[in-house]
């Protein structure tokens, strides 16, 4: 912990941005995705999920509609804590409180802001002490609008866009819900990326739009590895998600990324959701292994 915890500070006093984003991973603060559109195209009650994410809302969310069990594979080394630093707020803050906490845009100045991780810091304590300790650190030293900028990515919508796409920030209710489930909710959280092995099956998994980096037949290969080794027969998997497809066209010249799948990529199933944008379309590709 105490490397980690090391590597934050420094990038906190990395005033000239000179650490490079290759030898420090960001957190998403939440989901770039609209979870609340694609989440219908699964079955996730009472089902196994592998999912990437930062953020941890694929997780939260999964949670929400019942997962049996969440795994959260990714590359960066913050997931763990701030999925601890998510769940003392849901089950401390109120909505809004979590709102003006976690959301920037349209929040500047206010994201993060000390009085607030004083009011779940104690709970957070005893979710984890390791997590604890990292953002307690991590105040002691910095206000927090600066570790807000400096840790998590920018790539961030707006309030009404994060309401929207995330299910368990719909509404009140839904937040109230996911507060009790959340309770006896801790997902495994394995801190490599998504293309190494991982020695277990399961019934979802979702690769979000990592295969945007798949430029070459090993990366293909690797979310080969995916579907032939960890997904269960009948299970399914979200191959990309795709941002802006204002109709098939869109979705059928993005197959060419999927060339090296073979008999495979005729199986895809293609599907257009609502966009995260208010007049835009996203696309998400799948595939149910049958055999």
């Amino acid at each position: 912990m105490q490397d980690k915890l090391q590597k934050a500070i420094a990038k906190c006093n990395d005033k000239n941005n000179k650490i490079s984003t290759r030898k420090f991973k960001k957190i998403y603060p939440f989901t770039t995705e609209n979870i609340s559109a694609y989440f219908n195209a699964f079955q996730l009650r009472d089902k196994s999920l592998l999912t990437v994410g930062s953020s941890a809302d694929e997780a939260i969310n999964a949670n929400l509609c019942d997962a049996k069990e969440v795994t959260i594979m990714d590359s960066c080394l913050y997931t763990k804590e701030y999925f601890y630093l998510k769940k003392a707020a849901l089950e401390v803050l109120t909505y809004q409180e979590f709102l003006d906490y976690f959301c920037r845009v349209g929040n500047e100045g206010h994201t993060f802001s000390e009085e607030k991780f004083l009011k779940l810091s104690n709970y957070l304590a005893n979710l984890d002490k390791d997590s604890f300790t990292f953002w307690q650190e991590l105040y002691k030293l910095f206000p927090g609008t600066l570790i807000r900028d400096k840790l998590f990515k920018h790539d961030e919508e707006d309030r009404e866009t994060i309401i929207k796409i995330n299910p368990y920030l719909n509404s009140e209710d839904a937040y109230l819900q996911e507060r009790a489930k959340i309770k006896s909710f801790t997902p495994l959280i394995i801190p490599k990326n998504i293309k190494e092995d991982i020695a277990k099956k399961f019934d979802n998994i979702f690769l979000s739009n990592m295969a945007v980096h798949m430029y070459t037949k090993d990366m293909v290969e690797a979310y080969n590895k995916k579907i032939e080794n960890n997904l269960n027969k009948d299970g399914k998997i979200l191959i990309r998600y795709m941002f802006h497809c204002l109709d098939n066209e869109k979705l059928d010249i993005e197959k060419f990324f999927y060339s090296y799948f073979d008999d495979l990529v005729y199986d895809f199933k293609e599907e257009l959701i609502p966009g995260i944008d208010e007049e835009a379309t996203d696309g998400i590709l799948t595939y149910q292994k049958k055999k």
